[in-house]
């Protein structure tokens, strides 16, 4: 499982093919790639979209719901599956 998230940090990000791969290891780390950017960026526009969906939710009553959680929760899970990597090195 390191050497995926060694390659994905160095070469770009690796798409799952089946949805297996995918949940071996859930992250949208994997998808960064669509967007051009590297690990670096994708792991800070996750931290801020979940930053700007948090503050929706702290502020709007009518955005705490289910969905805004599960983006908040996905958002934190994909730099969380990843951030052992940068403890490691």
């Amino acid at each position: 499982m390191l050497h995926w998230y060694k390659s994905c940090l160095h070469y770009g990000n690796i798409e799952p093919k089946t949805w297996q791969e995918f949940s071996s290891s859930p992250t949208l780390l994997r998808f960064i790639g669509r967007l051009s950017l590297d690990a670096a960026m994708g792991m800070e526009l996750f931290c801020l979209i979940g930053i700007f969906v948090s503050f929706i939710a702290f502020v709007s009553r009518q955005c705490r719901n289910f969905v805004f959680f599960v983006i908040m929760w996905i958002m934190y899970l994909s730099v969380f599956r990843v951030s052992f990597y940068f403890c490691i090195s």
